[in-house]
């Protein structure tokens, strides 16, 4: 299971799952967490509400964090000084 590799880059490239097994895009709510995967069927399910809502709560997390100094604003300006620009 690539997890990373299969969902990530498969939505990121090519607006798909790239499994092997079996893979659903869903926009409802009914993920415990926003991508799930079935052991026994090999099957992903990315939930995209859940998914979403899971993001927010990360980046509001986040945000509290720098607020409270429990983050560092340095690692995300570095993160985004070294990116790789598109032109």
């Amino acid at each position: 299971m690539d997890l990373y590799g299969e969902i990530r880059c498969g939505l990121a490239h090519s607006y798909l799952i790239e499994s092997s097994g079996d893979a659903e895009i869903n926009t409802g709510y009914n993920g415990l967490h926003g991508v799930d995967y079935d052991l026994t069927t090999k099957k992903y399910v990315f939930w995209v509400r859940t998914y979403f809502d899971e993001f927010k709560c990360a980046v509001n997390h986040y945000i509290n964090g720098l607020y409270s100094s429990a983050e560092s604003l340095t690692y995300l300006e570095d993160s985004l000084n070294n990116r790789t620009e598109l032109i």
